[in-house]
């Protein structure tokens, strides 16, 4: 039987993601970003481990965050049977973002350009009419709710010269995305007893590793034959420098 990523979460309390305390007016944190720039590497190898099920709405989702504490921007994305994440150093959201492509096709986040701009200045609001009945008199009124925004992603080269502009949605109207934070294991180390992995799943990220990492290297950081699973490989930024691609895994529970 396959544990999933998700199973093991149904497991304890799944807590949405704490939404971050608003600043002061006038702290610099408090401005909002509006073109946000992050390196296609991240979300190429993101959107390859979003869901494509329609079931798992939200799991469709790149989920783009910062984290107060470590002062950084966090990228995750989850199929419910494997999990991507990146850290990325200091802030360069300063609203949480769901991105799903306009196509629902994940493929369309990938070619050959260095750098995603979310231009979130231009997005432009979907919204719906909501009808409601107020208690005076019984009279009712329309209202609009905005349901999600369409953002332009700019794909640009090295030289900061446009390759292509592609359509993705914020889609916030969905929920909140799952606390994976919780996921990721504190603890580290390789056991001698033996666990399986789904191959092709594998497979994904050694790609990801092999055309991103700078020694096109994948290391196992932890190994448990009943817990998720923990691989690493360093990939290389010219703007951001280091950066860390983690990959949680959950191991296949053989039947003898």
């Amino acid at each position: 039987m396959v544990l999933t990523c998700v199973q093991l979460m149904s497991a304890s309390t799944i807590t949405p993601t704490k939404p971050h305390a608003a600043k002061r007016k006038g702290s610099k944190d408090s401005r909002k970003i509006t073109r946000v720039i992050l390196p296609r590497s991240v979300i190429t190898s993101a959107a390859q481990f979003a869901s494509t099920d329609g079931a798992k709405m939200i799991l469709q989702c790149i989920h783009i965050y910062y984290e107060s504490k470590e002062k950084k921007t966090i990228v995750v994305s989850t199929d419910a049977h494997r999990l991507f994440r990146c850290k990325i150093p200091g802030r360069l959201v300063s609203e949480t973002l769901l991105l799903v492509s306009n196509d629902r096709n994940f493929k369309s986040f990938a070619g050959k350009s260095d750098r995603v701009v979310l231009c979130l200045d231009k997005r432009e609001p979907h919204y719906v009419t909501c009808s409601t009945v107020s208690s005076f008199k019984g009279k009712s009124r329309s209202t609009k709710k905005i349901i999600f925004n369409q953002i332009d992603a700019q794909f640009l080269d090295a030289d900061g010269q446009r390759v292509r502009t592609h359509a993705v949605m914020d889609r916030r109207d969905w929920g909140t995305f799952p606390n994976t934070d919780q996921l990721i294991p504190d603890s580290r180390g390789v056991k001698d007893d033996d666990v399986v992995y789904n191959a092709s799943y594998l497979m994904d990220f050694a790609k990801v590793a092999k055309r991103f990492s700078k020694h096109g290297h994948i290391k196992q950081v932890l190994s448990s034959p009943n817990t998720p699973n923990l691989f690493e490989c360093d990939v290389e930024d010219n703007v951001y420098g280091d950066l860390k691609f983690e990959f949680l895994l959950m191991p296949i529970q053989q039947r003898s």
